[in-house]
């Protein structure tokens, strides 16, 4: 048993990842009542990024030889803040006309992008993790293929679908930036100056377009801590953790069971209730995710 997680402890590690971020959208759903997008993660940012810098210094083991200057780790960090920031803005900002089923699909087309950006990297893929992307990318389609689809006039991203599809580009080239660096630079502290970027930019982008209030304030209060500390601080930093011992195309897929986690959440907290395609949907994508991890030549 000790064996299997050790062999697999980054596509665990992962898992783990995907199931926080799962569950913060329940949060993130609530919190859109209150508060606005831009609010939502400038707060969120700057309170992880308050957090993570300080800790990270603390808990650096000073006999470690560093392989990558503090320089270079904070240009690393704030250009993965930069695609985080990109990503998330373009996608809330979406998703004002995008329906949240619809845009969930769109954005989980980073499955895609990954591994066809990292050619670009000349990062290659087997057929094998090529077959299952596009064959999750069907899981996605199938689950998220209830109202939000039928009633749509195309299924072809237009308008506000293509600016939730461009945060996806940039979720991935958030992820292979991290596959490029993970082994280099302190997880914690990567994590810490991401989300501090975040934080400035997206307050600065509140400031000029949305009004907090005391009232959203305190009714948001537990959303922004459970995403603050647990979807930030701690899920993004086990994802560059996980990272470091997993290809960045399965890394993706792994995920990508996010929006099946938050699917999950829906039923569990909000009383949702699960389509048949919605399970047919969530079984493909689990299928891909577990044949991603399997070495058939090893078989």
């Amino acid at each position: 048993m000790l064996d299997i997680m050790k062999k697999y402890k980054g596509s665990i590690i992962l898992l783990i990842t995907a199931l926080i971020w799962g569950f913060a959208f329940v949060f993130q759903k609530d919190s859109m009542n209150h508060i606005g997008p831009f609010t939502f993660l400038g707060i969120r940012g700057l309170i992880a990024g308050i957090i993570l810098i300080p800790l990270s210094f603390l808990l650096e083991n000073k006999n470690t030889e560093k392989e990558i200057s503090y320089k270079s780790e904070i240009i690393i960090g704030l250009l993965s803040g930069l695609f985080l920031f990109l990503g998330s803005a373009f996608q809330q900002i979406g998703l004002v006309k995008v329906s949240a089923t619809k845009g969930g699909f769109l954005t989980s087309t980073y499955i895609v992008f990954v591994p066809v950006l990292g050619l670009l990297f000349k990062k290659k893929t087997s057929v094998k993790n090529w077959l299952c992307a596009a064959l999750a990318l069907v899981g996605f389609f199938i689950m998220c293929s209830g109202g939000a689809f039928n009633n749509s006039k195309s299924l072809l991203p237009e308008g506000m679908d293509s600016v939730v599809l461009m945060g996806a580009v940039f979720f991935a080239l958030q992820i292979i930036v991290i596959d490029k660096f993970a082994l280099k630079v302190n997880a914690t502290r990567l994590n810490g100056y991401a989300f501090l970027l975040v934080g400035i930019v997206s307050s600065i982008c509140a400031l000029f377009n949305e009004t907090l209030t005391l009232q959203g304030l305190k009714s948001s209060i537990v959303a922004i801590l459970y995403v603050s500390i647990f979807s930030s601080c701690i899920a993004y930093t086990l994802q560059i953790v996980g990272q470091k011992y997993t290809k960045p195309e399965v890394a993706s897929l792994i995920m990508s069971l996010e929006s099946v986690f938050a699917l999950l959440g829906g039923v569990m907290f909000l009383s949702e209730t699960l389509k048949y395609y919605e399970i047919i949907g969530c079984c493909i994508i689990f299928i891909c995710v577990i044949v991603s991890q399997i070495n058939f030549k090893k078989v």
